[in-house]
């Protein structure tokens, strides 16, 4: 019985998304350009991180929107692509499909936003302290009801 138990908390441990990450370490990706970006902690500010994928395009642009309204310059902005797995033929075709002023971090492979537990066709929306302590996310399309639950993180994060 005692094995069981233990096998059971295995599963349940190696199964569950990685989300429970509670801070966000420094890490580095190019953008569209090849320029690339190290996001450090601590940091001046406290950061928006929105991840997001071909199919969550839509919806990281809603929440994008709304949070600018709100938080304006208060915060920094972190655009993240997730891309997946993208043939190395393939990756110069997408860049150039990518078409913003505004820098757009590629994660090639999802090896930055996993750690996260970002999900492919969900956009992942993270509101990180100036010491990398992730405050607040919420995950999918952006709704009035989650959007209420960010005021009072923005609120209490000595914005």
């Amino acid at each position: 019985m005692n094995l069981l138990s233990i096998a059971i908390g295995l599963i349940v441990l190696t199964a569950s998304p990685t989300f429970s990450q509670q801070k966000i370490d420094t890490f580095s990706l190019s953008d569209q350009k090849n320029v690339s970006h190290k996001i450090e902690f601590p940091a001046s500010q406290n950061r928006v991180i929105i991840v997001g994928d071909m199919d969550s395009v839509e919806q990281a642009r809603q929440w994008g929107d709304q949070l600018k309204k709100t938080l304006g310059k208060q915060v920094e902005y972190t655009a993240i692509a997730a891309l997946g797995p993208i043939p190395d033929w393939q990756r110069g075709f997408l860049k150039g499909m990518i078409k913003s002023d505004r820098p757009k971090l590629l994660d090639w492979e999802n090896k930055v936003s996993q750690k996260w537990g970002y999900t492919p066709k969900q956009c992942l929306v993270l509101l990180v302290g100036k010491n990398g302590e992730i405050l607040n996310r919420s995950e999918g399309a952006y709704t009035k009801e989650k959007f209420a639950s960010w005021l009072p993180a923005t609120s209490n994060a000595s914005l």
